[in-house]
């Protein structure tokens, strides 16, 4: 890391231009990914073979993602570009509706 510069969390969400009589506006506020399902090397190596051939074909898009494909998700997080996003939830789900 070069000197000077900042160390980002994605999570919680640093306090970030502080101002007087603002801190209970500025708690942190907790970003999460939450993906599911992802294919990794630890499908094959600790499910048994009718699992494996099956995992994932559970969501809409009838595929499990791949790690490049949720990604994104923590690199904006832990991005300046997401540092007027607070307490939010990405879903890279396979086309699941959350909360609707």
């Amino acid at each position: 890391m070069q000197k000077g510069a900042k160390k980002r969390s994605i999570r919680p969400a640093q306090k970030q231009n502080k101002q007087p009589g603002m801190e209970s506006l500025m708690e942190p506020k907790p970003q999460f990914e939450k993906p599911r399902p992802i294919w990794t090397p630890l499908i094959p190596a600790s499910f048994p073979p009718k699992d494996v051939s099956t995992f994932g074909s559970d969501v809409p898009m009838c595929r499990a993602g791949q790690p490049g494909e949720v990604a994104p998700c923590y690199a904006f997080l832990a991005s300046d570009d997401s540092s007027y996003t607070t307490g939010q939830v990405l879903h890279p789900n396979g086309g699941e509706i959350v909360n609707g």
